[in-house]
C-alpha cells in the first residue's frame, strides 16, 4: 500500500470582530448554500465558525489541486458527506471547536475531528464507548483520555461518510479491529485533534495558521459561481 500524505491545517480565531464584518466582506465567497445555513445560525460564534471552515475547505481545496474558487462544487454521499465534484483523487473533512477550525486532505478517504479537552464525562463514555474503551480510561489500568477516544471516534464517523447514523459504541477504535488507522496529538490552548485515514501507512503534516492568514487567501478571489 502506497504511502499517503495527509495534510492538516487548523486556523484560530479570537472572535474580536462581529459577524457583521465577515458578512459583508467574505460571505460572498462561499457558496449560496453555506450562505443561507449562516443565515438561519443564531449564535454569532457559530456563525463565524461555521463561514471560517467554509473558507478554510474552500482555501485548501484552492491551494491544493489548482482550481479556482469558481471552479469549487461539492456533491454529497448517502449520509451527507460533501465530495469534491470531479476529483476522485481528493478527499478531505473539516471539524470546528471553540476558537479552532481544522481541515484535513488526501488522495484516499480521511476524517478529522477537534475538542477542548475539558469536554467529557464517565456517563458519555458508559453510553457511547465500547467496554474497551471506557476501562481504557476508568479501568485499573487506565492510560487513555477521554477526548483521544472521542476525536478519534468523530473523526472515524466522518471517514466513512456515515456519521452519526454508525453508532459510536458498533466500533472499537482502541483494539485495532476497525478499518481506521489514527493520528492524535494536542495544540496550544487546550485542544486534542485526531485525524483518521484508511491507510496505515499515513503521514501526515499539519499547521496552525491565524484568522488573517486565511482571510488574505480571498484577497484577489472572485465569489463561486
Amino acid at each position: 500500500m502506497r504511502d499517503v500524505m495527509i495534510l492538516i491545517t487548523i486556523v484560530k480565531t479570537d472572535f474580536s470582530k462581529c459577524f457583521e464584518d465577515y458578512r459583508r466582506k467574505y460571505v460572498k465567497f462561499v457558496s449560496e448554500e453555506r450562505a443561507m445555513k449562516i443565515e438561519r445560525i443564531k449564535s454569532e460564534k457559530d456563525r463565524i465558525r461555521t463561514l471560517l471552515a467554509g473558507l478554510l475547505i474552500r482555501s485548501q481545496i484552492i491551494s491544493r489541486t489548482g482550481l479556482k474558487n469558481e471552479e469549487i462544487f461539492f456533491d454529497y454521499g448517502e449520509y451527507g458527506k460533501p465530495f469534491l465534484r470531479g476529483r476522485d483523487d481528493f478527499y478531505f473533512s473539516v471539524s470546528h471547536s471553540g476558537e479552532c477550525v481544522a481541515f484535513v486532505s488526501g488522495n484516499e478517504p480521511v476524517g478529522i475531528d477537534i475538542e477542548r479537552q475539558n469536554r467529557g464525562n464517565e456517563k458519555i463514555a458508559r453510553r457511547f464507548f465500547t467496554e474497551n474503551e471506557y476501562k481504557k480510561i476508568y479501568g485499573t489500568d487506565s492510560a487513555v483520555s477521554f477526548s483521544k477516544i472521542w476525536t478519534s471516534k468523530e473523526a472515524y464517523i466522518k471517514m466513512t461518510g456515515k456519521g452519526l447514523s454508525q453508532g459510536l459504541d458498533t466500533f472499537d477504535v482502541l483494539d485495532g479491529t476497525s478499518n481506521g488507522y489514527f493520528t492524535t496529538f494536542e495544540i496550544e490552548g487546550g485542544y486534542t485533534v485526531t485525524a483518521c485515514s484508511v491507510n496505515p501507512e499515513r503521514k501526515f503534516r499539519a499547521e496552525v495558521i491565524t484568522e488573517e492568514d486565511l482571510l488574505n487567501n480571498f484577497i484577489k478571489t472572485k465569489p463561486p459561481a
